[in-house]
């Protein structure tokens, strides 16, 4: 009532004064004062209504979260990991203001990322947490409060095998079911088996005379598997960097959000393709040898949102040189 009384009078006002305006009872100039000024007290009567001068203080948003002995403790590792607070949600300001966190601040967050925090996230599934790299978890309802998750599977890692599902549900419902160290999950692409399925393949074309060789043989190749190494270099808001060595054509997981309308992936610079895998995270296969993998943030609104601001600007500028022209004839 007290909102629609507020406008009946601001309109009120504004048809007063527009009245005036065209019966010549003012200038022009006495107008635009008189309009602004009712423009200036309507919304300085709406923001008092949520703001008294109590929150008008710079001190209050300088330290908007008061840093605890947790925070302190976290901050010490200055390896790349993730921040979960299970008693905020997947939505809260708190954890994203000291951590790099799961959900961030915003309200507003992608579907795939809202289904794990209600599938998996909520009852703080063990094998989630480790693909999303978590690894400090910060709950005030226990004691100790702050516990340390030493099975994350970090920035990156390898695994054995490509498992096909049949879509996005089956995907995400098998999660909690597959070791994901070693299995990754794609409703894009076919079952594959990397470093078992090379082993094999390799020990086939091996000339072997007695079961020592073969031994031999599959210890070489193990011993080869598991130097491959990948390794975060950089990371920022819009670019990832790994140092990848591999001896065997296989298949890395990055604990990334797969999002292809912007981020594009590049092997020795040379761009190449990355899939969706285990429902929301990035996969991409990677050939023997020493590479860099590099991720890039470029989305082509940006470009095209530039490319039209320019042309505006351009337009405007020739539109104002010809008004002034036109004004001086």
């Amino acid at each position: 009532n007290k909102d629609i009384l507020n406008l009946i009078v601001y309109v009120s006002i504004v048809f007063i004064l527009i009245y005036f305006f065209w019966k010549k009872k003012f200038s022009k100039n006495i107008f635009i004062i008189l309009i602004s000024i009712a423009a200036v007290c309507d919304l300085w009567i709406q923001n008092r209504e949520y703001f008294d001068e109590s929150e008008f203080d710079y001190n209050i948003y300088e330290k908007p979260f008061t840093l605890t002995d947790d925070d302190i403790k976290i901050f010490e590792d200055k390896s790349d990991f993730r921040v979960f607070e299970p008693s905020l949600g997947l939505s809260n300001s708190r954890t994203a203001y000291f951590h790099n966190t799961v959900g961030g601040y915003h309200g507003a967050k992608p579907y795939r990322l809202q289904n794990i925090y209600d599938f998996y996230l909520k009852k703080q599934d063990s094998a989630v947490m480790d693909m999303l790299n978590i690894k400090y978890v910060i709950d005030n309802f226990s004691v100790p409060s702050l516990s340390i998750r030493k099975s994350i599977l970090g920035s990156a890692w390898f695994v054995d095998e490509l498992i096909n599902t049949d879509n996005a549900n089956e995907e995400i419902l098998k999660l909690s079911k597959v070791a994901l160290n070693k299995i990754a999950l794609s409703s894009e692409l076919e079952n594959k088996l990397y470093e078992k399925n090379t082993n094999n393949k390799k020990q086939n074309t091996t000339k072997t005379k007695t079961n020592n060789n073969i031994m031999n043989v599959e210890n070489e190749l193990y011993k080869k598997n598991i130097n491959n190494k990948i390794k975060l270099l950089e990371k920022r808001n819009n670019f990832l960097s790994y140092s990848v060595d591999v001896n065997t054509e296989t298949f890395a997981v990055f604990s990334e959000i797969y999002y292809p309308y912007g981020w594009d992936v590049f092997i020795d610079g040379k761009k190449s393709k990355y899939h969706k895998v285990n429902y929301m995270l990035r996969g991409l296969e990677v050939d023997e040898g020493v590479k860099e993998i590099t991720f890039k943030f470029n989305p082509k609104v940006v470009k095209n949102g530039t490319y039209l601001v320019g042309i505006g600007w351009i337009l405007f500028f020739i539109f104002l040189i010809k008004e002034i022209k036109w004004s001086k004839n």
